[in-house]
């Protein structure tokens, strides 16, 4: 089962002067340091979670970690065959390969923003258990 530790911060934000809740986590392909401290690792890019996810207007392809989903939205969407079969590591290095042989596509595949990538991708990573669930029982955590 997924769970989270949190611990406690002074609230860093102006205006607010109570406590806040935290959770670290990291998992860069292996749990780090803080993900067995607060055994959050799932919520990092590179955990592995399969999960389907597609562009607007493109077919759904079914992807290893939620870095693999987000880096194919930087090119042509022939090239998510490659990426769904990379784990987070892999996608990341493959990114890096294809964009000095081709370069990016500027509007993410209709996404249009960074940004607006990586909420679709997060959206479908977290829509379904055990997924769904670990991450709700974060609840108000920063």
């Amino acid at each position: 089962m997924m769970k989270a530790t949190r611990s406690m911060m002074k609230d860093p934000r102006k205006g607010h002067n109570g406590l806040v809740s935290v959770i670290g986590f990291y998992y860069p392909n292996r749990k780090s340091a803080v993900d067995r401290t607060y055994e959050a690792g799932f919520l990092g890019n590179f955990f592995p979670c399969v999960f389907d996810f597609s562009p607007p207007g493109k077919h759904s392809k079914t992807f290893k970690s939620s870095e693999s989903a987000y880096q194919s939205t930087k090119f042509d969407w022939s090239f998510s065959d490659q990426f769904s079969k990379l784990n987070g590591q892999e996608s990341y290095t493959f990114k890096n390969q294809l964009s000095k042989s081709i370069g990016y596509d500027e509007k993410f595949n209709g996404f249009f923003s960074s940004w607006n990538a990586m909420s679709a991708v997060l959206k479908s990573k977290f829509e379904k258990d055990p997924m769904k669930s670990a991450l709700l029982r974060t609840g108000d955590a920063f």
